[in-house]
């Protein structure tokens, strides 16, 4: 007796032939027996779905799959990143995401002191895998983003952006936004926490914004237009009015420095 083909036991029971107990023997053997299905199943093949397959452990699965061959076991990660973690010079950063688009997005972060919320529900961005610019970045900032799925969050992703900026170089941003000199001489004066406001901090003040050549901006010549807004700033932050003849002269040093004057 022996497990033999498929074609081969059709031959023993063709017209004009007559089978044997042999033949009946390697019929039995080459068959699946029901009663047989507790133990172990053996062949060279399968071929079909598998989709009745149950309890299939890695361990006992030997060979190589194609990546069209392995379904997604697991929820789909979301993945949250920008080529820029680190800014200079700049105000903007580019952030994007892998993600699926059955995920409704929500992507949070402070600016200016509030909380801003951008959403793919609203339309701010389509939902899945996308990017998102942000501008008026001022400061080290961090950036939330959460995947929801009928209304549950099943990701929340954090990604932190440097800002590297001089003074100068925050002037020439605020300027390039159209900051007027008054507004922009508080900005600089609380980002590079310039107190107290002796005449260092005076000068390096002055020199920032005679950088960006604020008369662009607005129409008063340029050098008397910083020292009142310097000025006017001192005045409402100390009470003391008006700047010393020190701090004056440090201001002229700052604004004559960015201006090639000597």
């Amino acid at each position: 007796m022996s497990i033999v083909k498929r074609s081969v036991l059709i031959g023993y029971f063709a017209d004009g032939n007559i089978p044997t107990a042999s033949s009946f023997e390697d019929l039995i053997d080459s068959t699946v027996n029901q009663a047989d299905l507790n133990g172990t199943l053996q062949a060279t093949g399968f071929s079909g779905s598998g989709a009745g397959l149950t309890d299939l452990r890695a361990s006992a699965v030997s060979g190589s799959f194609g990546a069209d061959q392995i379904p997604d076991l697991r929820e789909k990660e979301v993945l949250f990143y920008t080529n820029t973690p680190t800014i200079s010079g700049t105000d903007t950063v580019v952030l994007s995401w892998l993600a699926d688009s059955a995920y409704d997005l929500i992507l949070t972060y402070p600016q200016d002191g509030a909380l801003v919320t951008r959403s793919s529900a609203q339309g701010d961005f389509p939902a899945g895998s996308g990017h998102y610019t942000v501008s008026g970045l001022y400061n080290d900032t961090l950036f939330s983003l959460t995947a929801l799925l009928a209304g549950q969050t099943h990701y929340q992703r954090q990604l932190s952006v440097s800002v590297l900026l001089k003074p100068a170089e925050y002037a020439a941003l605020l300027c390039a936004a159209g900051i007027s000199i008054t507004t922009a001489t508080s900005k600089i004066y609380y980002q590079f926490n310039y107190n107290p406001m002796d005449v260092s901090m005076i000068e390096s003040l002055g020199f920032a914004l005679a950088s960006t050549k604020y008369s662009a901006v607005e129409p008063p010549v340029m050098f008397g237009a910083i020292y009142k807004a310097v000025a006017d700033f001192y005045s409402a932050t100390t009470g003391i009015a008006p700047l010393s003849v020190a701090q004056m002269k440090a201001l002229m040093n700052g604004v004559q420095a960015a201006s090639g004057q000597s």
